[in-house]
């Protein structure tokens, strides 16, 4: 049978970047290195492996990671994604995209169906409602068919579109509680402040157990899942203000006993002394500009992008749109 996925994946206008020529390696700069914002966490690790295993008995739930840039939520979350992968729990790991309908759960979806696979599990029946194969469902974000509403006075039509996705919400929830069988899957959704209307619309019917556009429309059901969230704070989370299954994990600065694990870690150590040679006024300096010009942290990031990367960050900075390849090419003037 034919794959349509690369169809649908051009249709998407994915970017697909082509290959450049690689800078040559900046020069030291006075920033950490992102994948050092878990240490320190232990607390907040212990506590996310707490509310997942909690899911088993008491349900769905969506744990929404908040905090100020930089804080730490990113890489927190990807670290415990990384010990339930360890650990031999099915995770399923997406990004929220603006102005893309259900873009997540596009994704999610098909890691779901290539899980159960490769677990050797039979795909539930419904599975056919979001299978990427003979012009995928509609509902996916490449299609232009999506969103089109029924005009008003048709009332028929209306119905007709509210059953179908309807049954198109009831068949992810079918797939999850499928993986579910083996255990509580983990879903991982990066950005929740970016997901448009119908992502958040089918995330609240997924912990509701029934729920559409604040309408209860069905029995409740316990689907045993969770589902960790990253988003500057709850507030940014629109449709999910009145659903009930939304926990927050604040997160702020490292306490001292944080700081100072930060500190003592290996990979600090190798970082101040790559940056430094060791010498003790030098370490001294790299911390004093660290604290008291946070600023210039970014602007010294900024610098150690390529002349491109610079005027790429720029545009996408101002734009708040989807962006095709050609556009990105003719910015960049790539023939």
């Amino acid at each position: 049978m034919k794959d349509s996925r690369a169809t649908c994946r051009a249709s998407s206008g994915a970017l697909r970047p082509r290959p450049v020529p690689r800078a040559p390696s900046p020069a030291p700069l006075a920033f950490v290195p992102r994948p050092l914002g878990v240490l320190g966490r232990d607390r907040e690790l212990a506590t996310l492996a707490e509310r997942f295993h909690a899911t088993r008995e008491s349900g769905a739930e969506l744990l929404v990671l908040t905090g100020a840039s930089g804080v730490g939520k990113t890489a927190l979350a990807s670290r415990f994604a990384e010990r339930m992968r360890r650990a031999g729990h099915t995770v399923l790991e997406a990004r929220c995209e603006k102005h893309r309908a259900y873009a997540p759960f596009a994704s999610l979806v098909q890691q779901a169906l290539d899980r159960l696979r490769g677990m050797g599990r039979p795909t539930p029946p419904a599975a056919r409602w979001l299978a990427c194969a003979d012009g995928c469902c509609g509902f996916w974000f490449e299609h232009e068919a999506h969103g089109e509403e029924a005009a008003p006075g048709q009332a028929r039509a209306s119905t007709e579109a509210r059953e179908r996705r309807l049954r198109f919400f009831s068949a992810v929830e079918e797939l999850l509680r499928a993986l579910a069988a083996e255990g509580p899957p983990m879903l991982l959704l990066h950005e929740l402040q970016d997901a448009d209307e119908a992502t958040r619309e089918l995330l609240a019917f997924l912990l509701e157990g029934g729920r559409e556009s604040g309408q209860a429309i069905g029995p409740g059901w316990s689907l045993p899942a969770f589902f960790l969230a990253t988003a500057p704070t709850l507030g940014a989370l629109g449709l999910l203000d009145d659903v009930t299954r939304v926990a927050e994990l604040p997160l702020s600065g490292l306490d001292v006993d944080g700081v100072a694990a930060l500190l003592a870690s290996p990979e600090v150590a190798r970082w101040v002394h790559a940056r430094t040679e060791g010498t003790p006024e030098r370490v001294l300096e790299l911390l004093a500009t660290s604290a008291d010009e946070p600023g210039a942290l970014m602007a010294a990031a900024r610098e150690a992008l390529s002349p491109d990367a610079r005027r790429l960050l720029e545009a996408v900075a101002v734009v708040e749109r989807p962006m095709s390849v050609a556009w990105l090419e003719e910015l960049l003037d790539v023939a």
